[in-house]
Order: C-alpha cells, then sequence, then structure tokens
C-alpha cells in the first residue's frame, strides 16, 4: 500500500500529520509536489475501484506517502486517515468533490460540508443555488422525460438552448440545440448515458443559451474568505470539435480592472451560495448583456497542468500554489487576501485544432511558430506517427506586451487556416 517507505517515515514523524487529496487528476496532480515543497506529506485517497484510465499514465504514485482506497465504507477510510493523523482533506479533481466533503467533515477538520455538497457538482441546483441569492443565472429546466423539456422550450419560444447531463464534467455531453430537432437529438445521447464519472444521465438538464463572452474566476478560499487567483477569458468554438462548449483560445487576463472586479464580487457572492468556504473553486461565467452570468462552479482547482504552468510563467504563482498556501499556511494566505497581485506579464493559450483525426506525421509551420515573439511552449498530445484526436495539443505565448501576444495569438491561427497541420495518408478500411 506505501509506495515509498522513506517518505511514509518522514512524514510520519511531522507533528503536523497529512494532507489528503481525493482523486489527484488533471491540476489536482500538482496539489501533492507543491505540498511537499514546503515540508508536507501527502496521502491519496481514491474514490474509484482503479484510477481512471486517462489519468494512468500521468499518475505519480510516489507523490504521495499511501493510498487509501475507497470501497463505500466511510468508517473503514476515517480509520485509515485517523491513522494517518489527516489534518486536511480537499478533492483534487471533479471526481473527488463529493467525497471530500463527506470526510473532512466527519473528520472535524476544516470542510465545506454536505449541506450544500450536491449544489457543488449538480450543475441544475448550483444555478438554482445562485437564483435562490439573488444573482443572476440561467433559465433552467431539468427533466427525465423529453415532453417536458421540450414543453419547456415551447413555453420560451427562443432558441438555441443548451442541453447537457447535470453531473457530468468539462464539456462532456454538451449540446447547442436550434430547434426542437436538434433538442430530441440531444436529449437521446444524453439520457441513459453512463458519462466519465461513471454516472448514468436519469435526467437531462436544459438552459437558456447564455449570451457574450465566456470567463473562469479562479479562487481560493479559507474561512469564507475568498482571494483571487485568476481571471481568464475564453475564446469559444474550436472547430471540428463534435461538441458545443471547447474552447478554442484562453488568454489570463490582469488582476485589475473593472469587468475583472465585478466579475469577482460575482464570484464570490456563487462561492457563498454553493457553500464554497475552503479551498479552491472557478467559476464560469457569462458576460451577457453587461453582467455575468453563472454557467457552473466547481470546488476544486481549474482545468488542466497547462493553464496553472502559464500562470506561474506570467504572475509568479497559480491557483494550485495558493491553494497550498491556503491549507499549509493559513495566517499568511489570510494577511495576502486583500492583495490582489499583478499580472506581471500577459499570457494566453491556443488549443491546436485541425478538424481532423488521424496520425499526425507533423506541423508544417513549427519554427516560425517558435520564433514568434511570445512564444512559450508547444505540446503535442502524441508523437509522430500517433494517432491524435481532433484537438492535437495546445501553443502557450507569454510576454510583458499585450498586444504581442495577442497579434502572435492571431498568427497562429492563419498558420492553422494555411495548413499547419501533416497527416500520414491512410489506406481505406484502416482504423481511422
Amino acid at each position: 500500500m506505501t509506495d515509498d517507505g522513506d517518505s511514509l517515515d518522514r512524514v510520519m514523524n511531522m507533528p503536523e500529520g497529512f494532507i489528503a487529496v481525493v482523486d489527484p487528476y488533471e491540476s489536482g496532480s500538482l496539489l501533492a509536489p507543491g505540498f511537499g515543497r514546503l515540508g508536507f506529506g501527502c496521502v491519496m485517497v481514491r474514490s474509484t475501484p482503479e484510477i481512471p484510465a486517462e489519468y494512468r499514465a500521468g499518475f505519480r504514485a510516489g507523490d504521495f506517502a499511501e493510498v487509501v482506497g475507497f470501497d463505500g465504507d466511510l468508517p473503514k477510510t476515517l480509520r485509515s486517515l485517523e491513522r494517518l493523523r489527516v489534518r486536511h482533506v480537499l478533492a483534487g479533481s471533479e471526481w473527488g468533490v463529493n467525497l471530500a466533503d463527506r470526510l473532512s467533515e466527519a473528520l472535524g477538520v476544516p470542510s465545506n460540508g454536505t449541506r450544500l455538497t450536491l449544489a457543488r457538482r449538480d450543475k441544475f441546483l448550483m444555478n438554482e443555488a445562485a437564483r435562490a441569492c439573488g444573482l443572476r443565472a440561467a433559465e433552467q429546466c431539468r427533466a427525465g422525460e423529453l415532453g417536458e423539456l421540450l414543453g419547456w422550450a415551447r413555453r420560451r419560444g427562443r432558441w438555441p438552448v443548451v442541453v447537457k447531463p447535470p453531473r457530468s464534467m468539462s464539456s462532456e455531453g454538451v449540446h447547442l440545440c436550434r430547434d426542437e430537432s436538434g433538442l430530441r437529438e440531444a436529449f437521446a445521447d444524453v439520457r441513459g448515458r453512463r458519462n466519465k464519472l461513471g454516472l448514468v444521465n436519469d435526467v437531462v438538464l436544459a438552459q437558456e443559451c447564455l449570451g457574450g463572452t465566456e470567463y473562469v474566476v479562479d479562487t481560493v478560499s479559507y474561512e469564507g474568505r475568498h482571494r483571487l487567483a485568476g481571471v481568464w477569458r475564453y475564446g469559444r468554438g474550436a472547430r471540428g470539435t463534435s461538441r458545443f462548449g471547447t474552447f478554442k483560445t484562453k488568454e489570463l487576463l490582469p488582476r485589475a480592472g473593472e469587468t475583472q472586479e465585478r466579475l469577482f464580487a460575482y464570484a464570490a457572492r456563487v462561492l457563498d451560495a454553493v457553500g464554497i468556504r475552503y479551498g479552491p473553486g472557478h467559476c464560469e461565467l457569462m458576460w451577457d448583456g453587461g453582467e455575468p452570468a453563472l454557467v457552473e462552479v466547481g470546488a476544486r482547482t481549474h482545468g488542466g497542468v497547462k493553464a496553472h504552468e502559464l500562470s506561474r510563467a506570467a504572475t509568479g504563482t497559480s491557483q494550485v500554489d495558493m491553494t497550498v498556501e491556503c491549507y499549509a499556511a493559513p495566517e499568511r494566505f489570510l494577511r495576502a487576501a486583500d492583495d490582489p497581485g499583478r499580472v506581471e506579464r500577459r499570457a494566453a493559450m491556443l488549443l491546436l485544432t485541425p478538424g481532423r483525426g488521424g496520425r499526425l506525421k507533423g506541423l508544417r509551420h513549427r519554427g516560425e511558430v517558435e520564433r514568434l515573439a511570445s512564444f512559450h511552449e508547444l505540446h503535442l498530445d502524441a508523437r509522430p506517427g500517433e494517432r491524435v484526436g481532433r484537438v492535437v495539443g495546445l501553443v502557450s505565448l507569454v510576454h510583458e506586451d499585450g498586444a504581442t501576444v495577442e497579434r502572435d495569438l492571431r498568427r497562429v491561427m492563419s498558420l492553422e487556416e494555411d495548413g499547419l497541420y501533416e497527416f500520414e495518408e491512410e489506406e481505406c478500411g484502416s482504423d481511422g
């Protein structure tokens, strides 16, 4: 059970005990190394029998002194964490949100509690919680029968609408429906399907399609005091993606500014509405009609590893780093809560989306991309010759001058249009 005996011996001698991270995947994989740099040991709590397939390759067992499996027996898991003198429990991904709430509450350590735990995962409930607090949120209807959703859409009389599973993660199963036919197709695709979290979509959620620009507001909280970690602006519409909601560009904005301040003020009220008092959160918001409106909120760190690495390159810190400080040094975290900090450099990332899958041979203009003034990193999801999906990687840009970042962003998109990607020719009847 113990992956690194020396690590366990070292940390077991620490008076502070362990920090437990439930399902540390995607950006949550950065938490244990962050705590380790400050001298805190971590244990992993795994909520599933096995690590989900998409995260196995990137999982580093050596980051954890012990892995505690949860098989549905909460008292048994609690005994393991008590033996390890666990002092904090936090979610490392969407998979772990509800279990982290249950464990932290039962252990009597700082916790968001279980009273509103479902509103931190269910997209219908989180919007209703926001609306109950007087916040702008999308009109919506949740139903297990198609007729009820069609009736709601007809009464509204405004298209398009967005259809999604209420308890999925990211943009899984999200459809933009422009008419009743599209709604019928989306319902058939979502209803009864088992999502990535292993949950069956027994109901389907239809929501008003909010207009305007989408932002993500990253936060970290301690004792109900919220600190801004970053504001990202999304550019939607990655070509060739089969679902509505996949971003094309993602820009890290300066923390200061009227729009950013209004977004953060709104996000803080959302956090209060769904009971996020400790740890990371991120609110996806639309700037619609001159004000923010909620898309959804997550009680975990935002996105994947690359966004946090980009934030560090631009600002020297990230939401992950603030989360580590929040739990490891709460007094220091609270002292800095009113300091918005500064984005020293502007940063952006762009998804590489050729609009087709296949075996990637290479990039025709790679040298030009890497010579751009703001070039920071080019990351591909596969080596040449390996099969890729409709998103093949990303380019990240960092520069002191925001105009330079925007110019280079446009140049990469122009190169895409001119033919950036080379794919291997495949014979008819092959696996692609």
